[in-house]
């Protein structure tokens, strides 16, 4: 296996083994031809006048939809719509030195299999393989939440810097500070993420040993919520750093991590990924290094990793790890971990055709003022430049400017870099593959043939929004959520006697807006109710007079999460409209909202509140408007014993606590003899003659009450309130 260092030979091309390619029985257009041989279309244009299928006098429009058969002609430059049969395409392999195979079944190759075949021609033998330059390794870190994963990537980013200002001299040094802040605070990812949690994917290059050895760097958030960007995070890879905090150990998402990892290895032919462990907080006191690496190793076994050093069968899951003990914080094991990375890259021995079209996967995604539609993005294979014809899932564009992650404009995106797209009308969803295609024909070939495979034109029903159009226009085709507010405008209650809550989401990025939007309706299928959280609009980018109006209309909360600022004109609509709107840079705080406001859309739930106890020491009578009352004497034993109303025990944020209306049980042996439900209450209470509105704990008092007068010596009397409390999920 050749390492990224040595050196590589040519090999000529009458030794490299043929390529071979499966000829589809359907005829070709021109570009599908150019996408199945990797040949441009202008060569084949050539190529077909060389032959003589291109009769140069010959320039007829009409046989634009006719087949180019062995013996047939057609225009001088045939358009793409033009057609290529099994015998024209044999001809044309032959002369290009490609050998080819005919399908057994009329199997038609559809534009996207057509570009997803191209890898596989050229990486089909060791080689072709090694023609290609090496390409640096892209690296994510990844891990729990807290277990120091940023802080240990800005201590490898500032040793990178020093080695990079060590070779580079003094001068260079210089230069750097001059530039200000923005270097500076770009060294610091940790200190920059709101919470001091990373919410996002970032990514950076550093160059490990010199200039030569680049690295791509991701983070990739560990808070569970952000489920969703660690698989795009993962996805990308060629190395994970799985970092875990040496005094706590693996916990819930590093298992998830670990799972994903295992998946990938597994379900591979080629070793696509590999792990290192990075063994953090090594600095904390009372660590025991060798202890907390060999609890770690059991760990990873128990989940199927071996560790190096290991005596254990092999594992199905790769090569065994690495692991490494490091401190972001004080910089210990980081020049280990760093050799450990490069050693990995060399082995798993990573190229890629600089010269070819770009593939490559979509990171995050995001509404920037002035630019539109940002895309983030790794690119795995080929290049990619302004001017290209680029598609991602159901998005197609024209690169307008590229950059790199630090905004500087970018003439070229080659293999492993992270690239900073914009172009795109609207956004496509994280983790979706990105390719560069030939044309915009070509790419509304693919999206046509993508939309007829999912049955989105004609299994959609008339009038309903398909996805694409709620994530660009940020609101659900139809007015189901209209009819749902109109059934049940108290509880909102289904046909099932579940609960639908309906909710708003906007975010900064598309990796956001999914993560925030599952999390939040993960909360209602955590609930004790039977809740459904329904998110009826989202969309990314700032919350506007018309989330608002449609908050108001289906009695929707708003969710914005790490959006800058919401506009002062906005809040003052949405206060007059009585419109909530959560709003915050952090995660769980966003989610601790949430658990608070929509517990408002349930039935609320009575909460009893006991204020006091007395025992009746006399009974006697006495003269009221009424007529003859009996008034139990009696001895306050516990709290209060309040008339009318009392004050709610909780108390409000404010300091002010809510006036309860008191009710009585009275008790004969632990029996309760009065009335039951909520109808008994005080008509009189007076200490000696003076009417008074409490008694408190140890004072005597005459107590009338309503509904009820068997009262006797020695019965017990309970002063209580019921508060109605607003429903929890």
């Amino acid at each position: 296996m050749r390492r990224q260092n040595e050196p590589t030979s040519t090999v000529a091309p009458s030794q490299q083994q043929p390529r071979v390619v499966t000829l589809p029985a359907a005829p070709l257009t021109v570009s599908e031809a150019s996408a199945l041989l990797r040949i441009k279309v202008d060569e084949i244009q050539t190529k077909l006048r060389e032959i003589g299928a291109i009769q140069e006098d010959t320039m007829d429009n009409e046989e634009d939809d006719t087949e180019l058969s062995s013996t047939a002609s057609a225009s001088l430059t045939p358009k793409p719509e033009f057609r290529l049969d099994v015998d024209m395409m044999e001809l044309l392999s032959m002369e290009f030195g490609i050998e080819t195979n005919r399908a057994e079944e009329d199997v038609v190759l559809d534009s996207e299999q057509l570009l997803m075949q191209q890898r596989k021609v050229d990486t089909s033998t060791n080689d072709v393989f090694a023609k290609y330059p090496p390409r640096p390794p892209v690296v994510t870190i990844m891990g729990h939440v807290d277990h120091g994963k940023t802080t240990l990537m800005d201590a490898l980013r500032r040793q990178s810097l020093q080695q990079q200002s060590k070779s580079k001299g003094s001068k260079k040094t210089a230069s750097k500070k001059k530039k200000g802040g923005k270097g500076s605070e770009s060294d610091n990812v940790a200190g920059t993420e709101a919470g001091g949690i990373t919410q996002i994917i970032s990514a950076f290059e550093v160059s490990l040993q010199g200039q030569e050895n680049k690295v791509t760097f991701l983070d990739t958030p560990g808070h569970a919520a952000f489920t969703a960007m660690r698989h795009s995070g993962t996805h990308a890879a060629d190395v994970i750093v799985l970092v875990v905090a040496a005094d706590d150990g693996i916990s819930e998402q590093t298992v998830e991590i670990i799972n994903l990892y295992k998946s990938i290895v597994k379900g591979s032919s080629e070793s696509g990924i590999s792990m290192v462990v990075a063994l953090n907080k090594i600095d904390k006191p009372g660590i025991d290094v060798d202890e907390a690496k060999r609890r770690i190793e059991n760990q990873l076994l128990e989940h199927g990793i071996i560790a190096e050093g290991i005596d254990a069968t092999d594992s199905e899951y790769g090569q065994p790890v690495q692991v490494i003990p490091t401190s972001g914080l004080t910089g210990q094991g980081l020049d280990d971990l760093m050799e450990g990375l490069l050693l990995q890259s060399e082995v798993m021995d990573l190229r890629a055709d600089d010269s070819a079209n770009a593939e490559g996967i979509v990171m995050d995604a995001r509404m920037e003022k002035g630019l539109g539609a940002v895309v983030d993005c790794i690119i795995r294979w080929g290049n990619i430049k302004k001017g290209d014809v680029i598609i991602s899932g159901d998005q197609v564009a024209r690169v307008r400017m590229l950059k790199d992650v630090n905004d500087k404009v970018l003439k070229k995106g080659l293999p492993s870099q992270p690239v900073r797209i914009i172009g795109f009308k609207a956004l496509p969803k994280a983790g979706d593959p990105l390719m560069v295609v030939e044309s915009e024909q070509v790419a509304e070939d693919i999206l046509e043939q993508r939309l007829a495979m999912s049955g989105e034109e004609s299994d959609r029903p008339d009038g309903q929004s398909s996805d694409v159009e709620l994530h660009i226009h940020g609101r659900r085709g139809g007015d189901s959520w209209r009819v749902k507010k109109v059934q049940a405008k108290a509880g909102l209650e289904e046909a099932d006697g579940s609960i639908r809550i309906p909710i708003i989401v906007k975010a900064d990025a598309d990796g956001s807006l999914s993560a925030v939007r599952d999390s939040l309706v993960s909360l209602g299928q955590k609930s004790k109710h039977m809740v459904v959280i329904d998110p009826i609009s989202e969309g990314i980018g700032e919350v506007t007079a018309s989330d608002i109006q449609m908050a108001k209309e289906s009695e929707a909360t708003i969710f914005a999460f790490g959006l800058k600022r919401i506009d002062q004109g906005i809040l003052n609509l949405a206060e007059t409209e009585g419109v909530q709107i959560c709003s915050s840079d952090i995660i769980y705080s966003l989610l601790d909202s949430a658990q608070e406001s929509l517990g408002s859309y349930l039935p609320p739930t009575p909460k009893e509140h006991i204020h006091g106890r007395a025992v009746v020491k006399a009974v006697f009578t006495i003269d009221s408007n009424d007529g003859k009352e009996k008034i139990a004497g009696m001895n306050v034993l516990d709290g209060y014993v309040y008339k009318a109303t009392a004050p709610s025990p909780d108390v409000s944020g404010d300091g002010s606590s809510a006036k309860l209306k008191c009710h009585f049980r009275v008790f004969r042996q632990g029996k309760m003899i009065s009335p039951a439900g909520e109808t008994t209450t005080a008509s009189s209470l007076r200490r000696f003659k003076e009417v008074v509105d409490s008694v408190r704990r140890g004072d005597d008092c005459g107590l009338g009450l309503v509904g009820f007068d068997g009262f006797e010596e020695g019965d017990e009397i309970e002063c209580y309130s019921v508060e109605m409390k607003k429903g929890v999920l």
